[in-house]
Formats: structure tokens, sequence, C-alpha cells
């Protein structure tokens, strides 16, 4: 809801910034996607449990890194 709104702002840098931010969306939602059906079934996760915490770690990172950036960049742009 928020990114087509930033979208239409009236200053180029939230568009150019919230455009940036789409399209590394869009990288984060497929790694997620590609996560959530690799890991499925509960016998999968037990039998690759190394791979799935390695991987579910990378994951939250990169949601952590998506929300810190959201915090330190775009949010407070909205706020000046």
């Amino acid at each position: 809801v928020l990114y087509p709104k930033l979208l239409e702002h009236d200053d180029p840098n939230v568009k150019k910034i919230t455009q940036e931010f789409i399209g590394e969306m869009g990288d984060l939602s497929v790694v997620f996607k590609n996560y959530v059906g690799r890991w499925q079934k509960a016998q999968d996760i037990k039998e690759k449990s190394t791979d799935f915490i390695k991987e579910t770690n990378e994951v939250f990172a990169a949601l952590g890194t998506r929300v810190e950036k959201e915090n330190t960049i775009l949010y407070p742009i909205l706020d000046g």
C-alpha cells in the first residue's frame, strides 16, 4: 500500500528511492518464495537441518537488512 503512494510523491528523490526499494523487494520476494517452496515438509527440514538453518539465517538476515534500510533511508525522507 505504501510504495504505490510513494511513487506518486511530489519529490523526485522519494520516487527514485521508492523505485530502488521496489526493485530490491522483488529479489527478496523471489528468495523468500524459493525458501518456502524448498522447506514445506518437516521431513526435508529434519533430513537437511544444516541447510535449513543456513538458509533460514540468510532469509532472516536479508529481511533484517531490508527493515533497517527502510528505517534509516526511506522513512526519514518521509519525515523530512
